[in-house]
């Protein structure tokens, strides 16, 4: 028999370990996808259905203040031109981290939020 499901916040992050408290975590996300890289769930899902996904995994793992950012809107032409004479969309999604047992989130961190 399978083991249960883990609930997200009870699996090991290697994003907080790597964030600061107070620190701030800017994931880049295109649409476009290697299938063969990507879990299943990934694939079945659509664009605003990923983002969401990804925000949901920054609240779980002690992230506030999340936001998505349209950084481009994708289409033809535009500044991140590709092979065919066409742009992918790309967003950001970002948060602050908490401290551990902290309810809401901290003051703004100074250069170099990430762990060296």
């Amino acid at each position: 028999m399978p083991p249960p499901p883990l609930h997200p916040s009870h699996a090991p992050d290697p994003l907080t370990n790597c964030v600061l408290t107070a620190g701030t975590i800017h994931l880049a996300i295109s649409n476009r996808c290697f299938p063969t890289k990507a879990i299943a769930l990934w694939l079945r899902l659509g664009e605003s259905a990923r983002l969401e996904l990804i925000a949901q995994y920054l609240h779980f793992s002690g992230f506030v203040e999340i936001e998505v950012v349209e950084v481009a809107k994708g289409g033809d032409g535009g500044r991140w031109e590709g092979d065919w004479g066409s742009s992918d969309p790309v967003w950001v999604v970002r948060g602050r981290k908490i401290s551990q047992g902290s309810e809401g989130g901290g003051h703004a961190a100074a250069d170099g939020d990430a762990k060296e």
